[in-house]
């Protein structure tokens, strides 16, 4: 190493490691900490790991000095991680406060044990732009891990309020100090001087902090230092930290990407969820109902462990309704029609990964349709919101209320999600068709895919409706949609709704039948259905609706492929459709892709039957079928899941958003194999 990059991770470990162990310290002391309430022990054993853990940050520190050999490294990383087991030992009681030491105690034992290796004699002098250069790589992997240490410090203060000892608040707002004079000190060193100047942005944001804190608004400085160090963090990591290159990998194979931003995004809204004004449960959300519950909203699912309006703040229902809508509409749409909100270039790479992501084969209209797809969703969410507020005040909420819940309703139903703001669902509802007519279009339009609607759209303006995928997906959704009605009705007509009218029992039959193929939502209690109209529902959920659209299930397109080629076996010929014959890999692709999805379900759910088979295998298996098709619709067994049944459900929804094909592209070889193996006959049937 060379004497700048040394001085560097010598002081920033230094600077990261001492709060981080008092901040173990104070757990072990802290009332609802791993040792129980303050006691002469606990704090003799606490002061025993507090010397330690400074004698080993010590230790690493002078091993850290000068260039040594792997001997000395080796003992500098076992002594980091001799303090690892005492973090994870206060992550499992209170893990707020023992994650930032688990992460430094990694973070340090990687750096040693790498030390070596970077001591090599071909480096840079001191002194010279290599070296300058390399210590700012460096000190942007540094500022990175400050980061991570700060956000989750000040999540400790203003999110949990667990900072209840002085110990604990003076060590987690060390960290918060140390971590923004890191990220200081970087800007001034590699943005300001010469030509390489650095946005603004954090400058205001920290200009913003101040006033806030002069003005008495001691509530928004946390999250306005948070936001700034985030994007701070996020321009050191790419520019110096090799996120370019992460980048790189992932616009390659849009799967990982997709992948990567949904896995991201549940992350963040489970960490979110779980801070006490996010729910009105005493102490908080619980780690896997607020797991599960992020994944369901981001999945655009609708199962819920918890009552969404009884059980959820105002600030708790927001984050939801953020999740369903981004989850929606996708990270990477998002993110590039903000980019091109602000005139900012995509880049080839960033074309090629939306143009996958959403199926759009030329790069240009890949871009035009992104901004169709985020201006067309306000758009209709809007029109749905305005059209239901009228309805829900006629059903006798207040006015302010009546607009919440159209909002509400309106984004979850067009992201066919299923959220819904009563106990019951909709079932309460039921007296107003007009509300259930209204979401059920929504639904319709959300469960289209936005090339449709592009398409559609288009259709009026320049163009004709070509194009077999269009007409494939506009008459099959049409006819599964009718189908179900008609089945639903003919079978629930004399059992449950035989106190009905005919006119309400054909409105209920449309709307199940319209939000069982990926919405979720109910207007009449679905244990009170029959068995058979049970199945019915279970064949739509598992078909789904169309590529590209913001539900799940194998998708309407796949089941005709598959009947095509049925019918292609039974007559002899090619699969063709609308004058148009099926690609080979397409045929595989479908076929694959019914395979992988009902092995999933079975698997799940003989997982579900195995672990509790007192929730009865019928309501099991409808639950596994609607988590795969991202439905939410449930027979009531949610939640009395137990934790590994939420796990198995929550596995189930991601692959049922993100594709079961989008994870076989993750592990899918890069090149083709070029062996040409010889055709053999095998008997089939």
């Amino acid at each position: 190493m060379s004497d700048a990059r040394n001085k560097a991770w010598r002081l920033g470990l230094l600077a990261i490691g001492l709060p981080s162990h008092l901040l173990l310290a104070a757990v072990m002391t802290d009332p609802d900490g791993l040792l129980g309430p303050p006691g002469k022990v606990s704090h003799l054993v606490a002061g025993f790991l507090a010397g330690y853990g400074l004698l080993a940050l010590t230790a690493a520190s002078v091993i850290l000095r000068r260039p040594v050999g792997r001997a000395a490294m080796v003992l500098g990383a076992i002594a980091s991680l001799t303090m690892l087991p005492l973090h994870m030992l206060a992550f499992a009681s209170v893990w707020k406060l023992g994650l930032p030491g688990v992460l430094f105690c990694l973070f340090s034992a990687s750096r040693l044990l790498r030390a070596p290796r970077d001591a090599v004699d071909d480096r840079p002098a001191a002194g010279s732009r290599g070296a300058v250069e390399a210590a700012g790589d460096e000190f942007a992997v540094l500022t990175l891990f400050a980061t991570v240490c700060m956000l989750f410090a000040i999540l400790l203060i203003d999110g949990y309020g667990l900072a209840s000892t002085t110990l604990a608040s003076l060590s987690a707002w060390g960290v918060i100090v140390i971590a923004l004079g890191l990220s200081l000190l970087f800007e001034v060193t590699h943005y300001l001087p010469g030509r390489r100047h650095g946005p603004y942005l954090p400058w205001l944001l920290l200009a913003a902090a101040a006033l806030c804190s002069l003005t008495g608004g001691d509530r928004l400085v946390l999250p306005t230092l948070a936001v700034r160090q985030i994007l701070v963090a996020a321009r050191a990591g790419f520019d110096r930290a090799g996120g370019h290159n992460l980048w790189y990998y992932l616009t390659d194979r849009p799967a990982n990407l997709l992948v990567a931003t949904f896995a991201s995004a549940i992350f963040l809204g489970t960490i979110l969820l779980t801070l006490p004004r996010a729910s009105r449960l005493a102490g908080g959300l619980p780690f896997i109902d607020a797991f599960f519950t992020a994944a369901s909203a981001t999945c655009v699912t609708g199962l819920t462990v918890l009552d969404t309006g009884r059980d959820f703040t105002l600030f708790g229902q927001i984050l939801i309704l953020t999740m369903i809508q981004v989850g929606g509409l996708g990270i990477m749409t998002l993110s590039t029609f903000l980019a091109l909100l602000l005139g900012r270039n995509v880049g080839l790479r960033g074309e090629f990964a939306v143009r996958e992501m959403i199926g759009e084969g030329r790069s240009r209209t890949a871009l035009r349709l992104v901004q169709f797809i985020v201006a067309f969703t306000f758009v209709v969410e809007l029109i749905g919101a305005s059209v239901l507020a009228p309805l829900f005040h006629s059903h006798g909420l207040p006015w302010r209320r009546s607009l919440y819940y159209a909002v509400f309703h309106s984004v979850s139903a067009f992201c066919n999600a299923g959220f819904g703001l009563e106990g019951r669902n909709l079932e309460g509802m039921a007296g107003t068709p007009g509300i259930l007519i209204a979401i059920s279009l929504l639904i319709i339009l959300g469960g289209l895919g936005f090339g449709v609607l592009f398409a559609l759209f288009r259709f009026g303006r320049q163009q004709g409706l070509g194009g077999s995928h269009v007409r494939l997906v506009v008459l099959t959704s049409l006819a599964l949609c009718v189908l179900g009605t008609v089945l639903l009705w003919a079978i629930e007509r004399p059992r449950a709704w035989a106190m009905m009218t005919p006119g309400q029992s054909v409105l209920h039959a449309w709307f199940q039948s319209v939000s069982a193929r990926t919405a979720g939502f109910n207007s009449v209690p679905l244990a009170a259905l029959s068995a058979p109209s049970h199945l019915i529902l279970m064949i739509l959920m598992f078909i789904g609706v169309a590529p590209g659209s913001t539900g799940g299930g194998i998708k309407v397109t796949t089941l005709v492929v598959l009947l095509v080629v049925v019918r292609a076996v039974i007559r002899g010929g090619d699969p063709v459709f609308a004058g148009r014959r099926f690609a080979p890999g397409t045929v595989l692709n479908a076929v694959a892709l019914v395979t992988i999805a009902a092995f999933l379900v079975l698997a799940v759910g003989t997982f579900l039957l195995v672990t509790q088979p007192s929730l009865g295998a019928e309501a099991l298996c409808f639950e596994a079928v609607s988590a795969f098709g991202t439905v939410g619709m449930s027979l009531g067994c949610t939640a009395q899941l137990s934790a590994f049944g939420k796990i198995g459900i929550i596995l189930l929804m991601f692959i049922g958003r993100v594709g079961p094909l989008a994870l076989l592209m993750m592990v899918r070889p890069a090149a083709k194999s070029r062996v040409d193996y010889p055709a053999e006959n095998i008997m089939i049937g």
